[in-house]
C-alpha cells in the first residue's frame, strides 16, 4: 500500500490502521488516475480486494460507474477525472459495478489531495446505498421458515404468495394499489444445457443483488419460477411507476453476467419485463395467473 506520498512516515502503521478500520469505501489515486490506495470498506462493498485493482487505472473496467440515466462516466463525466482537473470537492451519487456484475448505487465524495500546494492525486470515499447487508438478515430469517429458493437464495413463491395476499387485504381494507413487475429470463434452459446450473445461479446472484440495492421498504423481490423472479410494490401513481421500471431495466442493462459463447453464439443475457398494475377489486387476479404476465 503506497502511502509515502503524505510525507508522515512514522505514522504510517497507525494511519493506515485507521483507513482500514473506515467501513466507508475508500480509494486513492494520482495524477493519471491510478489506484495507489484500496481499503477494506472498499473490498466489503465491490467484492475487489487490493490485489485486484492496486497499480491499475480507475477506468479499466473496474467499477465502471454510470448516472442514473444509465451514461457511463468513466471516459465522459468522470467527478473523479474534473476533480483532478480543477481540485475541487465534488458529490455525486453513481451506480458502481461489483464484483459478480451487479450494479448498486453508492454515495460518493472526492476530494483533492495537495502537496507543497500542488496537486498529487484524489481521495474517493464511497458509501454503499443499498442496505443489502440488512435484506440478508432479513433473508436469513426466511431461511429458517423454508421459504427461500437454495438455487437462487431469494424468497421463494409461497413467500411471495403470502406477501400478494397481504398487499391484497390492504387493497381491499386500506385502499392501497400495488404493482406487480415480472422479469423474465429468455432461453435460460438452452444457457443450462449450454453451461449448467452454476451459470444459471450466478446470473440470479446478479439480478438478486441488483434489485436488493434498490428495494425501498415495502418492496418484495422473490424468486417466482425457474425463469423469472417477481417484484411486489406500492403503487403511488403512473411517474413514480413508470420511473421505477426505467432504473430496472437501466441497471439490469449495465449488469456483468459472464455468460460464455457456445456455438449457439449465447453470450448476452436477453429478458423481458412485463408489469401489471391492481389499482381496484377488479384488477386483482389469481396468483397462479402470473406466469402469464
Amino acid at each position: 500500500m503506497v502511502l509515502n506520498i503524505f510525507g508522515h512516515e512514522k505514522r504510517l502503521s497507525v494511519l493506515e490502521k485507521i483507513i482500514e478500520a473506515i467501513p466507508t469505501g475508500i480509494y486513492f489515486v494520482d495524477r493519471q488516475r491510478k489506484l495507489l490506495l484500496w481499503n477494506k470498506g472498499a473490498e466489503k462493498i465491490t467484492g475487489f480486494n487490493p490485489n485486484e485493482v492496486e497499480n491499475r487505472f480507475c477506468y479499466d473496467d473496474i467499477l465502471c460507474h454510470i448516472d442514473d440515466s444509465g451514461k457511463k462516466l468513466c471516459n465522459d463525466g468522470c467527478p473523479l477525472h474534473q476533480t483532478l482537473i480543477d481540485g475541487k470537492n465534488r458529490t455525486a451519487k453513481v451506480f458502481l459495478k461489483t464484483k459478480d456484475g451487479a450494479r448498486i448505487p453508492v454515495s460518493v465524495f472526492i476530494k483533492p489531495i495537495f502537496e507543497d500546494d500542488v496537486l498529487i492525486g484524489a481521495v474517493e470515499s464511497f458509501t454503499d446505498l443499498s442496505k443489502v447487508e440488512e435484506k440478508t438478515r432479513q433473508l436469513e430469517d426466511l431461511k429458517k421458515l423454508a421459504l427461500i429458493d437454495k438455487s437462487s437464495n431469494l424468497p421463494n413463491q409461497d413467500y411471495l404468495r403470502l406477501e400478494f395476499n397481504k398487499k391484497v387485504d390492504l387493497l381491499r381494507t386500506k385502499g392501497m394499489p400495488f404493482c406487480l413487475i415480472k422479469i423474465n429470463i429468455d432461453d435460460l434452459g438452452k444457457i443450462e444445457n449450454s453451461f449448467g446450473p452454476v451459470i444459471v445461479n450466478s446470473i440470479f446472484k446478479v439480478i438478486s443483488h441488483t434489485m436488493l440495492s434498490i428495494m425501498r421498504k415495502n418492496d418484495v423481490l422473490g424468486r417466482f419460477s425457474y425463469t423469472s423472479v417477481l417484484i411486489l410494490s406500492p403503487y403511488k401513481d403512473d411517474k413514480q411507476f413508470k420511473s421505477w421500471i426505467k432504473l430496472i431495466e437501466l441497471l439490469l442493462k449495465n449488469c456483468e453476467f459472464n455468460i460464455p459463447v457456445d456455438e449457439n453464439n449465447i453470450s448476452n443475457l436477453k429478458y423481458n419485463i412485463k408489469s401489471n398494475v391492481i389499482k381496484k377489486e377488479s384488477d386483482i387476479i389469481d396468483f397462479n395467473n402470473f406466469r402469464s404476465l
